[in-house]
């Protein structure tokens, strides 16, 4: 009897996989200084979807730099940062995965040191709580920045306008 588990599913067409297993995200921190996707992380994707994961989740994707909190995160904000995830997704078609981009915004976790200089952008403008283990040292509460609370507007500024990026879980 077959493990349905390594049986393959296809839901009406929108995504087909060759067995059901997942790989959840990850942080990985691979980036590149301009946050684009490298050789390392090309390898990464493509080693797990040789070892015959169904579908992949990346690792979280900043989606604008006012959202990014952490160190060395891609994201896919611009047109070559959108770009760079080609090979990634390429490498792992070729092995038989998909791949499926974590779209993230840190919210009040962003922090003006990987923001670009942004104003970080989120929900509230209430400052969060606690210490920041990601930065290289620890931010005390009282020097977590003041967040800009979200409008429409402001949600509208932080959404990709550039040509976006092929799909990735094709």
């Amino acid at each position: 009897m077959t493990n349905p588990l390594l049986t393959p599913f296809d839901r009406d067409g929108l995504l087909a996989t060759r067995n059901r297993t997942v790989m959840s995200a990850m942080t990985r921190g691979f980036a590149d200084a301009d946050h684009c996707a490298t050789p390392a992380m090309v390898e990464y994707y493509r080693k797990r979807a040789a070892g015959g994961c169904g579908l992949i989740l990346t690792e979280g994707v900043v989606i604008h730099p006012s959202g990014d909190g952490y160190k060395d995160v891609p994201r896919i904000a611009t047109d070559a940062q959108a770009e760079s995830w080609r090979p990634v997704v390429d490498g792992v078609h070729a092995e038989g995965g998909k791949i499926a981009l974590q779209l993230w915004h840190c919210g009040r976790i962003s922090h003006e040191d990987f923001t670009d200089g942004n104003q970080p952008v989120s929900s509230t403008a209430q400052v969060a709580a606690g210490q920041r283990e990601a930065v290289a040292q620890a931010i005390r509460p009282s020097a977590m920045r003041t967040m800009r609370s979200a409008r429409l507007a402001t949600v509208s500024s932080c959404v990709m306008t550039s040509s976006p990026a092929p799909a990735a879980a094709a």
